[in-house]
This record gives structure tokens, C-alpha cells and sequence, in this order.
């Protein structure tokens, strides 16, 4: 073996599978490959087994690499709105509906297929697999258009008054890019009903009885207040211990330029107490250009108690662009009305109202939050 095992492993992918991969019309040299149909891409990608590092190191000079494989197909009409990330190729992880076919699956009882760099007949057939499984696992996917996503994605759905509201945000996208404003608007409907419930779904009574069968003689009873509700006030971010160091870090990190602890750093100080450069802060990370830290930073005002007049004004502005949190500023919206609830009263649920007919997905949780004002 010349090299790693990673090396080889990717050497094979290069120099043995990007032909196959052009020979069915796709692009790239791996371990994804691509090709657009319409608005729809179609891939073929190879995702390697994760090696913790305590097993890393174990496997230092191991000649094996675990991989899978999978052909599906995404339509960028799906990608959540807080995903601000920069138009890019997609990936694996951004696959939305798979083939059908086995043909590319792992050897029955086995979870990864297995190229082993010592041995080159490891890689004669794989390829030999991938030769002739991957024109059936194209093949299998069908149409791919908008319209054909949604219908097989319906079809799989639980009942639509169960949607969580990112499956039904995903469903209404593909609906009004496919033009299937009827599919949109019985979604809506669905969305706006009690939800079903599901006859497979023990109730916490029976829970309780069986548990008692199982422990005959001993105490049980159940513990928590089940599901959490449409509407709930969810409590900010725990912040660990409230120490300078912690909150110098996160006030940097609101005010950096990384996505992801600017985010957590925005929910996190909604759990602080209400020091005059934490609620600055705050306040100023309402006029962020990620929407998301944006309306984060809202609810966490929100949690923080702060009655100013402008924090307010900003909340209610924010209706229009709130896509990528709406179930935040909803939040924000109650918590910053009860702070003086017979002014802010009526304008508080005319702003939940707006919410709900821009981002029906979140209809039951903003229903939710309207009671929390009666």
C-alpha cells in the first residue's frame, strides 16, 4: 500500500469511479458526483465511516475504509430559511429523496461496504458493483421535477394536521415552486385543524399500566409533563456558570463574524441577568444581517425583561423577514408584550396574526402564543 489507506481509497474514487460516474452523466471527481435537471440535482456521493480519534489512532496503519453509498436528488426550493450559507453544490447531507433501489446497498447483514487497500480485488468489486448498480439506483429515482418530489414526498408524510412545521415549511415550498397551490392550500388548512392522533400511540395511562406489569410490586408513576405544547415559551439557553470570563466570551462572540457561536451566543445571553452591556449588545444584534441572530437576539430582549420602546418597535418590524425564526420573534412578541400588556396588548396579536398568514408552517405554534395574550 502506497501511502494511507485514505489515500488509496481516494486515488480508487478518482481514478475508478469519476468514469463510471461520467459514464451516467454526472460531473465532479468525488466522493460526490452531480448533475442538474432543471432546477433539481441529482447525486451520487460516498460518505466514510466516522473514526473517533481514540480509534484513530488504533487504526493508524489499518489497510480498511468503511464507506456508504447513496444516489438521491435535491431541489433548492427545500433549503431552510436559516440556512444562509453561500449557494453552493450540494452535498450528501443535503439529499432529500433517496432512490429506491438496494442496488448500492452494503452486502446483506453488513451496515458499510469495505475497500481495503491491500487487497486490489477489493476494488475491481466495488466497481464492478457500482457499474452496474448505479444506472438502477438512477434509474429508480423517476422524475425529479418539482412537482414529482412533492407528490412522493405527500405520500410518505404522516397526516398533514401532524406536519412539524420544518417538514411543512419543506412541503409548501415545493408546492408553490411545482405551482400546486391547491396541494399549498390544503396543507394550510390541515396545518390550522387539531392534530390526529395516532391509534399506535400508547397513551401515557397505558404507558403507566405497562410499566406497572413489567415492575409488579414496586412504585411507578410518571414523571414530566409529556410533549411539550403548540405555543410553548421555551426558557432561554442555560449559561453555565455567570462568570466575567463567560460573559466577555459570549458578548465577543455575538459581536463576531463566525455564524454558528454568534447564534448561540445571541440565545445564550437571553439566560444572563440584565447587565447594561449585555442588553446593548442585544439590541444592537437586532439590526444583525443574519436574520437568525437577529430574531434570537429579539426573544432573548425578551427574556431579559427589556420594556424599552424602540426593542419593541424593532420586534414588531422584524414580521416582515422572519423566516428564518419564526417560532423566536413569536416568542420575542409575547414576552416583550407582557411587559405591559394593556398597551402592547392588541398590537402583539396583530403581529402573531401577520406571522401566521406569512409563515403558515408555524400556524399551530403561533396559535399557541396568541393564548398565552388572552
Amino acid at each position: 500500500m502506497e501511502g494511507t489507506a485514505s489515500d488509496a481509497y481516494m486515488r480508487w474514487v478518482r481514478g475508478v469511479l469519476a468514469p463510471i460516474a461520467r459514464a451516467n452523466g454526472l460531473t465532479g471527481t468525488g466522493p460526490v458526483f452531480r448533475r442538474r435537471d432543471g432546477a433539481t440535482w441529482v447525486l451520487f456521493a460516498l460518505e466514510r465511516r466516522r473514526i473517533e480519534p481514540d480509534e484513530a489512532r488504533t487504526r493508524a496503519a489499518d489497510p480498511l475504509v468503511d464507506f456508504s453509498m447513496a444516489v438521491g436528488v435535491h431541489h433548492p426550493a427545500t433549503r431552510p430559511a436559516w440556512d444562509d450559507r453561500k449557494p453552493a453544490p450540494p452535498g450528501m447531507y443535503d439529499i432529500g429523496v433517496r432512490s429506491s433501489s438496494p442496488a448500492l446497498e452494503p452486502p446483506e447483514g453488513e451496515w458499510w461496504h469495505v475497500f481495503d487497500a491491500d487487497d486490489p480485488s477489493s476494488g475491481v468489486r466495488l466497481a464492478e458493483l457500482i457499474r452496474t448498480g448505479l444506472p438502477e439506483a438512477l434509474a429508480a429515482l423517476g422524475r425529479v421535477d418539482a412537482r414529482a418530489l412533492l407528490e412522493r414526498k405527500l405520500a410518505w408524510a404522516d397526516p398533514l394536521e401532524n406536519l412539524a412545521p420544518g417538514h411543512a415549511e419543506e412541503l409548501l415550498a415545493l408546492a408553490a415552486e411545482a405551482g400546486a397551490y391547491d396541494v399549498r392550500a390544503r396543507i394550510i388548512e390541515a396545518l390550522r385543524s387539531d392534530p390526529v392522533p395516532d391509534p399506535n400511540e400508547p397513551t401515557p395511562e397505558q404507558l403507566l399500566e405497562e410499566t406497572r406489569a413489567i415492575f409488579p410490586g414496586l412504585h411507578v408513576e410518571l414523571a414530566g409533563g409529556g410533549p411539550a405544547q403548540p405555543g410553548t415559551i421555551w426558557p432561554p439557553f442555560p449559561v453555565g456558570r455567570r462568570v466575567g470570563k463567560t460573559r466577555t466570551r459570549l458578548l465577543n462572540d455575538l459581536a463576531g463574524e463566525r455564524t454558528f457561536p454568534r447564534r448561540i451566543a445571541a440565545a445564550r445571553l437571553g439566560g444572563w441577568t440584565g447587565e447594561s452591556d449585555v442588553v446593548d449588545a442585544l439590541r444592537a444584534a437586532l439590526s444583525s444581517p443574519d436574520r437568525y441572530t437577529a430574531l434570537t437576539a429579539a426573544c432573548s430582549l425578551g427574556h431579559l425583561g427589556d420594556a424599552a420602546g424602540q426593542t419593541w418597535e424593532l420586534a414588531l418590524g422584524m414580521v416582515v423577514d422572519a423566516a428564518a425564526a419564526p417560532s423566536e420573534l413569536g416568542q420575542a412578541i409575547v414576552l416583550l408584550a407582557l411587559l405591559d400588556p394593556d398597551v402592547r396588548r392588541e398590537r402583539a396579536l396583530l403581529a402573531l396574526g401577520d406571522l401566521e398568514d406569512r409563515y403558515p408552517a408555524w400556524t399551530r405554534d403561533l396559535r399557541g402564543f396568541q393564548r398565552h395574550l388572552a
